[in-house]
C-alpha cells in the first residue's frame, strides 16, 4: 500500500465558522480584488459572505494571482464564456490545471473563471486554453495581479462574434490610450500591434 494521507480542517482558522442549513456554496472574486470569496446560502434563511482579503503581493507576502475569464463569441459552435475548456498555468517546473464548468455546487454556481494562486511568481511562463473543440490557444510571459479575458478568435477585440476592420479601430483606439496589451505582458508596446495584426489578417477560424 502507499502511504497514509490525512487531511485538517482549516476553515475554523479561516474564520469559516457556519453551522446553518446550508444548502448552497460558490466562490466568486465579488469585489474583484484578485481572491476568492466564499458565498453560502441556507434553506429559507440569509446568506452569508465570507471575504477574502490577501495582502498585497510583496518580499515578504507573495500572493501573485492570475484570474481569467474566457470569450468564445467569434468562435461558431462553443459555448457561452468558455463552458467545458481546460485552462493551464505554467510556472517553472510547476503547472496548474482548472476547468471551466458548470453544476460546481449544489443548486449553486461558482464564477466560471479560471482563478490561478500564484505565490512568489509575478509571470506565468506559459498560458494554454484547450477549447472544447480541440483549439489549442497559448500565451508566453503573462504578466500577473490582473483579471483577463482570453478569446478563442484572439483578434475579435470587442466581443461582438467576428473579426473586422471595426476590431482594428478598437484595437488602436485602446493601444493610443495604453490599454491595448494584446499579448498580455503586462504593458502596451509597439510589439501588441505586431501581435495583434498577425491575428487579425489570420481572422477567426
Amino acid at each position: 500500500g502507499g502511504p497514509s494521507l490525512a487531511f485538517t480542517s482549516e476553515a475554523p482558522a479561516c474564520g469559516v465558522t457556519h453551522t446553518g442549513q446550508g444548502r448552497g456554496m460558490l466562490n466568486v472574486d465579488y469585489d474583484n480584488d484578485g481572491d476568492q470569496d466564499l458565498v453560502i446560502f441556507t434553506n429559507d434563511g440569509p446568506l452569508t459572505l465570507y471575504r477574502n482579503d490577501l495582502s498585497p503581493a510583496g518580499p515578504t507576502s507573495p500572493t501573485h494571482w492570475l484570474r481569467v475569464f474566457l470569450s468564445t463569441r467569434g468562435t461558431p459552435g462553443l459555448a457561452p464564456n468558455g463552458y467545458g475548456a481546460h485552462v493551464t498555468a505554467r510556472v517553472g517546473a510547476t503547472t496548474i490545471n482548472r476547468w471551466i464548468h458548470g453544476g460546481s455546487n449544489f443548486v449553486s454556481q461558482s464564477e466560471l473563471s479560471a482563478h490561478f494562486g500564484l505565490g512568489a511568481a509575478a509571470v506565468i511562463d506559459e498560458l494554454q486554453v484547450t477549447w472544447p473543440n480541440g483549439q489549442l490557444s497559448t500565451w508566453s510571459n503573462v504578466a500577473s495581479d490582473r483579471t483577463i479575458t482570453l478569446r478563442s478568435c484572439r483578434s475579435d477585440v470587442n466581443d461582438d462574434g467576428a473579426s473586422s476592420v471595426q476590431d482594428l479601430f478598437d484595437f488602436l483606439a485602446g493601444y493610443f490610450t495604453s490599454n491595448a496589451d494584446f499579448n498580455l505582458s503586462g504593458q502596451t508596446t509597439v510589439q501588441d500591434i505586431f501581435d495583434f495584426l498577425a491575428a487579425w489578417f489570420a481572422g477567426c477560424s
